[in-house]
Parts: C-alpha cells; sequence; structure tokens
C-alpha cells in the first residue's frame, strides 16, 4: 500500500508505521463490517499484532460483507491497490462511507435509512463530479445538478420567469416562490442520484427495490414515517445498507463474491412476528 508521508520533524519508526497501518484498518473495518483497531505494532516475542489472530473475528458470521470463502489476502489485494491509487479526498469519502456503514446497524429504522441514502447520494456527489474544478464543493454540485454552466442555468431561469409572468398572476404563492422553484431544476433527486451510482458500478439490483427505498425515505426525509410499515422499513433499511457495502467495495475494486444478508434477516424478521 502506497502513502506520500511529509512530517515537519523527525518521527519514531512505529509511530510512523501506526499511521500508515491506519489505512489498512480501514479496509479491514469494511470486511469486518466493525472497526478495527491497531493494537500494536508486531514485534518478535509479543502475540499482539498478529493477521491470523485478527482475522478469526473478521469472519464472524452475522458481521461480514465479503464471502467468507474468499481468502482476506485477496480481498486485501484488490483494495489496498485502489486505495493507494486514490488521493486523500477520495480516501477521505472512503473512509466518511466506510464508517457510516460500519456504525449504522445498531439504529433505529428511520436513521439508519435516512444515513445510508446520506451516504450514497455523498458517494455521488464526492466521486462523480462532472468538472475539471479542483474545489470539491464545485465537484460534489455538479454530480447533483446535471453539471450545467452558470450561463445554462442563467438562460433557463430567463425563459422560465418570463412564461411564468406571461401566465401566472402576481400575487400568487408560486411567484413569491420561484426562486426556490428555480433551484429545483438544477437538482437530480435521490433516486436518479442512488440509481446513477449503482449502474455506474454495475451493481444488480431490483427498479421496484430501488422505488420503495426512495418512497419510505421520502416520508422519512419529509416528516411522515407512519406511512410506511414496518415491513417496508425493513426491507428499505437492508436495501440501502446492501447497496451502500457494495458501492464500496466496488469503488474499492472488488469484483469477487459478496455477502447479501437480506434474505437472512426477512427470514429472521419473520420468525420474530
Amino acid at each position: 500500500m502506497r502513502a506520500d508521508l511529509t512530517w515537519e520533524k523527525p518521527v519514531a519508526l512505529e509511530e510512523a508505521s501506526k499511521f500508515l497501518l491506519d489505512n489498512l484498518t480501514w479496509l479491514l473495518s469494511l470486511h469486518a463490517r466493525r472497526r478495527v483497531v491497531l493494537a500494536d505494532i508486531w514485534h518478535p516475542g509479543k502475540t499482539l499484532g498478529y493477521l491470523p489472530d485478527l482475522g478469526q473475528r473478521l469472519v464472524s458470521p452475522l458481521n461480514r460483507t465479503v464471502d467468507t470463502r474468499v481468502p482476506l489476502s485477496r480481498y486485501l489485494g484488490s483494495a489496498a491497490l485502489a486505495w493507494s491509487e486514490a488521493d486523500e479526498q477520495r480516501r477521505q469519502t472512503l473512509r466518511t462511507a466506510i464508517g457510516i456503514r460500519i456504525s449504522e446497524a445498531p439504529t433505529e429504522l428511520e436513521l439508519s435509512i435516512a444515513i445510508s441514502d446520506f451516504a450514497l447520494e455523498m458517494l455521488v456527489e464526492q466521486l462523480f463530479g462532472e468538472t475539471d474544478s479542483e474545489d470539491p464543493d464545485e465537484a460534489a454540485a455538479a454530480a447533483s445538478t446535471y453539471g450545467l454552466t452558470k450561463g445554462q442555468k442563467k438562460s433557463i431561469r430567463a425563459a422560465l420567469r418570463e412564461v411564468i409572468t406571461e401566465n401566472v398572476s402576481g400575487d400568487s404563492d408560486y411567484v413569491s416562490d420561484l426562486e426556490k422553484i428555480e433551484n429545483r431544476l438544477f437538482w437530480r433527486t435521490a433516486k436518479d442520484k442512488v440509481g446513477r451510482i449503482l449502474t455506474h458500478y454495475g451493481i444488480t439490483f431490483d427498479q421496484e427495490e430501488l422505488d420503495q427505498f426512495i418512497d419510505v425515505r421520502d416520508s422519512i426525509s419529509h416528516g411522515r414515517p407512519g406511512e410506511c410499515d414496518v415491513e417496508a422499513k425493513v426491507k428499505a433499511m437492508l436495501f440501502g445498507q446492501a447497496m451502500l457495502t457494495q458501492s464500496v467495495l466496488a469503488e474499492l475494486g472488488w469484483s469477487g463474491p459478496t455477502y447479501d444478508e437480506r434474505a437472512a434477516r426477512l427470514a429472521q424478521c419473520g420468525r420474530d412476528g
């Protein structure tokens, strides 16, 4: 795994090693679906720091993202290469997505759905900004607004105002809210953004499941969580978690078998009533 290191003053070898290994722990955390923290640097005669010891936990049947038949070395060989080739901004986006995925499992249904949606939309905005600008905020905006230039947006607004002025009364709420309405014209919907990243990575998904996920997400984000029953929320939660996991794995170059817990979790919910 490659990393560019620059320190203002000399540092101890162990401190530098721990800094480098922190990158590795993020990849292990995604694999284990729990935060993996470096316990110690391996030294001859010590029992801490052996990767095989850590590996016993990485194949927990209830917490994994990669199929347990896949050797850990194969997963790391793919993920570490992609991580090495990523710039720091891309790595930070991946850290955020991994952190969200491994921390959201114990949360309430509604919160988990909202968090998964946020993370998926964040990936689109941060990884697929349609602009040559090095400004991450501009890149994020471009990904969400179809990449239209300021001039194009200005022309569209002018034409829209002309049509509305000719057809709508000046004292209408529609006219007073025109600026808000104009801004909405240039933003992709949540369904578009989530579908975009799944299609980009070639992730197989059921369009009906995506539609249901967005419907539940909308009911929650707009303050109407009671519109959806528990079963719909459970399915939406599991869909969001699975798609986020597969998106991050795909961004890390992983194309091997993954573990999809949705069927088992739904069956368990059915048995629990």
